[in-house]
């Protein structure tokens, strides 16, 4: 639950690879062999030794995660240029639009699933990042014939993929199904698949008895059916010249019934699956749109067998290929220029009305959001030392909150990905926090029933955007409680349920201010080791009110999903405001090892193999010379061990006559 759940593993890529996807070069680095065997049945390879790339993805596989079935729906949101899309709670994918950067960690079992791969990650990126690097993202299919595409366009249900597969039948191609990409460059179009499956509904698979297909179970609504277009291992076409652009609309009746569409109306058809994106990016889709309606556009409602109806349209197209194009009646044109409202369905320009300044980690900064929830309890937890509009403002938070009407679950057990500059954070279907280290931009999504939970909002959702923020200013975050007396600093270290939290409560009896209970972020400034403390609720495990009764009536319960803690507002406690102290001390515990408290000073050698144990990631490399210099001013302090039975009041004792000590011997100096 606390600060070492976030980043805990080194990433390590050791193959890189370049391909073209969709016309983008995009270098990917990952330790994944699976990847890599997916990107190279789809793709076109590329050298490695190019001197730019377009886009640049990192894709870590942790060996060691527990496979998990993806049986939660796929969640997709963003903030302005930051998308985060879940998989599950440990497959995730963080994308940054203006770095041109993806990262993504995965399970083993999730990145050997060969059609998991070829319907989510890599089509999900390119159609992600394709309109703000010069893609047009259409919906619809698209059937080739000697570089000559025909698109087949329409609405969900209008029979894209079964006409499609019917023509594949007939010794066409296809190259996409749902999602089609559109390049422009020099003046040429080109479609592009991303994917390499065909999706079917449960009522069309009847007409292909013959063709082996998977069935897939639906996170929401019915289950399909998929088709690897490259199962008998035949080199698949990449991308085609659009020839044509079919509009499908099923009539009962109609048998085959082409009608021409202007250029206008079918752009403004065309337009209405165009999303909200940037100015230039949306317009860099209208430019492609308005090029590829000067291409043959008509209106197709047709109804019977999608073998005769397909013969009918290879007949109608294909076999006409060097001829003049078909000739048929125009539709009325469209009148006056297009008033579509593009759809924001990852809900990225949210506009964050309410904003306000604050400070975390003595720093001063900016929160936006869309929700006055999220504005008052930043304010309420953050309220000491709120900066003046004068202030020099070190960083930014953007939070988005959702509507929501399920009920409330407990909150997940985080998991991050720091890599490329960006750290994510994933809480499943309760959202995500992401930053781009480099802007000192910190974002976050979540839904209004999440920020209800004040203790759940604060002491994990918070918790998680003030970890980044702390990885953007460049402090180095432990592992550890820290109490303090006189602006003075004694660490408190050791794993999870050894009794850090419950040791700095019960040593308020002794004179002390509770600095941190979690996690204590550290930073060399003046030539001296600064530790800074969090703002958010201690947390107790349940078991602790056998010795602090007291604490069930001043805490709140919050439900995590391995166990439920005991949440204590700092303001209920003797604890220390966001000022920063000065560590002297450091003392590792050992709970439950003997009935006979014990104290040892610790070896250099050991002590350092804890403080790295502490760190709950590896830090990006620009912040390796800061994380160097914390661990060597650590090192500086004493540092001692402390065995002991069961109530780490026992170990409060303690810490009195360390701290009392120390200060007499700093006073003799």
């Amino acid at each position: 639950m606390g600060s070492g759940d976030f980043f805990k593993t080194q990433m390590r890529t050791p193959r890189e690879e370049t391909f073209l996807i969709a016309s983008l070069t995009c270098h990917l680095k990952t330790n994944s062999e699976a990847i890599l065997k997916h990107a190279r049945k789809h793709f076109i390879a590329l050298s490695s030794d190019l001197a730019a790339s377009d886009v640049t993805f990192r894709f870590w596989v942790d060996d060691a995660a527990a496979s998990q079935p993806a049986s939660e729906k796929p969640r997709f949101r963003g903030v302005e240029g930051i998308v985060f899309a879940s998989f599950n709670r440990q497959n995730f994918l963080l994308m940054n639009l203006a770095k041109r950067c993806v990262i993504g960690r995965f399970t083993q079992d999730f990145v050997e699933d060969e059609a998991g791969l070829g319907r989510t990650v890599f089509p999900i990126a390119i159609a992600t990042l394709g309109p703000a690097n010069g893609i047009s993202v259409i919906h619809s299919a698209c059937v080739v014939d000697k570089q000559q595409g025909l698109l087949l366009a329409g609405a969900s249900g209008s029979g894209k993929s079964t006409l499609s597969l019917a023509l594949c039948q007939l010794g066409y191609e296809c190259l996409s199904d749902d999602r089609t990409y559109i390049s422009s460059r020099h003046g040429r179009l080109l479609c592009w698949g991303a994917g390499g499956r065909l999706k079917l509904r449960p009522e069309a698979t009847k007409h292909f008895p013959h063709i082996p297909m998977t069935r897939v179970a639906g996170n929401s609504g019915p289950e399909i059916f998929e088709v690897d277009l490259a199962q008998d291992g035949s080199t698949r076409r990449h991308c085609s010249e659009p020839s044509w652009i079919v509009f499908l609309e099923p009539k009962e009746g109609a048998g085959l019934e082409l009608t021409a569409l202007s250029p206008s109306d079918a752009a403004l058809r065309l337009e209405d699956g165009v999303l909200q994106e940037s100015e230039p990016a949306v317009k860099c889709q209208l430019d492609v749109i308005q090029n590829l309606v000067k291409r043959p556009c008509y209106l197709c409602r047709y109804s019977g067998p999608p073998q005769v109806v397909a013969r009918a349209l290879a007949d109608a197209f294909f076999s006409t290929v060097g001829k003049s194009p078909i000739a048929l009646p125009e539709t009325v044109k469209a009148s006056g220029p297009s008033t579509t409202t593009y759809r924001d369905p990852l809900r990225r320009f949210t506009p964050l009305v309410h904003q306000t300044p604050i400070r975390v980690l003595g720093r001063d900064g900016m929160l936006e959001t869309n929700s006055f929830r999220v504005r008052e309890l930043a304010c309420r937890f953050l309220k000491s030392g709120l900066p003046d509009a004068t202030s020099r403002l070190f960083f930014t938070w953007r939070i988005v909150a959702e509507e929501d009407h399920r009920p409330r679950s407990p909150w997940p057990q985080p998991r991050g990905l720091a890599a490329e500059g960006m750290q994510c954070v994933n809480l499943g279907q309760a959202g995500f926090v992401a930053a781009d280290l480099g802007a000192c931009e910190i974002v976050g999504f979540t839904s209004e029933s999440r920020v209800a939970d004040a203790p759940g909002f604060a002491g994990v959702f918070l918790a998680a955007m003030a970890h980044l923020t702390a990885a953007a200013l460049r402090l180095t975050p432990i592992s550890s409680a820290c109490i303090s007396r006189q602006n003075r600093g004694l660490l408190l270290l050791g794993p999870p349920a050894c009794g850090k939290t419950t040791c700095a409560y019960a040593a308020q009896n002794f004179g002390f201010e509770i600095h941190s209970d979690m996690a204590t972020f550290l930073e060399v400034r003046g030539g001296r080791l600064h530790a800074w403390g969090e703002f958010w609720p201690a947390l107790f495990r349940q078991e602790t009110a056998r010795f602090h009764p007291e604490l069930l009536r001043l805490g709140q319960p919050l439900e995590h999903e391995n166990e439920i803690f005991i949440s204590v507002e700092k303001s209920c406690l003797m604890a220390q405001d966001e000022s920063n102290v000065i560590p002297i001390l450091a003392l590792v515990l050992e709970r439950g090892k003997t009935k006979i408290p014990r104290l040892t000073q610790l070896p250099k050698a050991k002590y350092l193999e804890i403080l790295k144990a502490s760190c709950p990631y590896a830090e990006e490399p620009q912040n390796l010379s800061h994380r160097s210099a914390v661990l060597a001013e650590l090192l500086s302090i004493p540092a001692y061990k402390l065995a002991f039975g069961e109530d780490p009041a026992e170990a409060a004792i303690f810490c009195r006559s360390l701290f009392t000590t120390h200060r007499r011997l700093e006073g003799l100096r």
